[in-house]
């Protein structure tokens, strides 16, 4: 499974490289989480509602979300019945961005 980070939110974890050690241990907990199992594990993962249907959050501490969205592993080819084409499983990271962001 690969890892996408929007650029907003690679900013934001580039500032926090610098000036939170602490919660850039926290990410990347919650992102080896995400790639075991994108929906259950650490972080209180929720789906979000409204407007964010297909969007994820988990909690890195009490002010700051990971926001996340998982794209599918398997596309059908259409040039034949048999044909599966099997890419793989891609998170996007938005972090606190997510209204910015455009996936």
């Amino acid at each position: 499974m690969t890892i996408e980070f929007t650029k907003s939110a690679w900013e934001d974890f580039e500032f926090w490289i610098e000036n939170d050690k602490d919660i850039v241990k926290k990410i990347k907990d919650l992102l080896r989480a995400i790639k075991a199992h994108p929906f259950k594990g650490p972080g209180k993962p929720e789906p979000l509602k409204y407007g964010l249907n297909g969007y994820w959050s988990r909690r890195i501490n009490h002010e700051h979300r990971l926001v996340y969205k998982v794209r599918s592993a398997t596309t059908y080819s259409p040039t034949s019945k048999k044909a599966w084409k099997k890419a793989k499983p891609c998170v996007r990271v938005f972090l606190n961005r997510l209204l910015r962001a455009n996936c």
